[in-house]
């Protein structure tokens, strides 16, 4: 499928766009780009795109909205125009920083934009698991009547290490579920790391 691309009447450049959950189907935030006088580029619109598509799609671009496809240096180096990557999120292992410095790319990250997501997905997982419910949908679909005893959340022991954006939070659900938290974190009495919610709860550091 050939990229896909808004028009380029009086726009300031162009923005390519490649995270499945902003490509595939747009996105409303996306309009704050348009709004902005820029025109988006989807490379492979609800895919991660190869490093073909990229190549293709991001010639003339100015701006990368990235997934976490790879970005090696000698990809970004046929990008003459780029000059930032933003990733949805706050991982950039998958880009060449090196590279990008070289080349004058500067690479911006999301803090937190998706913390409360994977936090509420983390608690979900725990309540699967101490429902069997994947167990039970499976056997339900299978035509079979079996049952599992479960065991409530509330009162467990939680584990969490590591308390940046996302262990904060899951912390705070736990806590909100009835549960016990032990957390550990290496840098606790930073500034930009707060620990107010652990007070009465049992935390510690290296």
């Amino acid at each position: 499928m050939p990229p896909t691309r808004a028009t380029d009447t009086g726009c300031k450049g162009r923005i390519a766009v490649t995270p499945r959950s902003l490509s595939d189907g747009g996105h409303p935030a996306l309009r704050w780009l348009e709004d902005a006088g820029y025109d988006l580029v989807f490379p492979a619109p609800g895919e991660v795109p190869t490093e073909d598509q990229i190549r293709a799609s991001l010639s003339d671009c100015v701006g990368y909205l990235a997934g976490t496809e790879p970005l090696p240096g000698a990809l970004l180096e046929q990008l003459p125009r780029l000059r930032a990557i933003s990733r949805n999120g706050v991982g950039v292992d998958s880009i060449d920083q090196e590279a990008a410095a070289r080349l004058g790319i500067s690479v911006l990250t999301a803090p937190g934009t998706n913390s409360q997501g994977v936090a509420e997905l983390a608690i979900a997982l725990m309540l699967a698991s101490c429902r069997s419910i994947p167990w039970h949908d499976t056997q339900l679909k299978s035509g079979n009547w079996k049952r599992r005893q479960g065991r409530e959340i509330s009162g467990q022991v939680l584990g969490v290490i590591g308390c940046g954006q996302i262990g904060r939070r899951v912390a705070s659900l736990a806590l909100g579920l009835g549960m016990k938290v032990l957390a550990f974190d290496e840098y606790p009495l930073l500034p930009s790391n707060p620990l107010p919610i652990f007070r009465g709860h049992r935390w510690r550091r290296s």
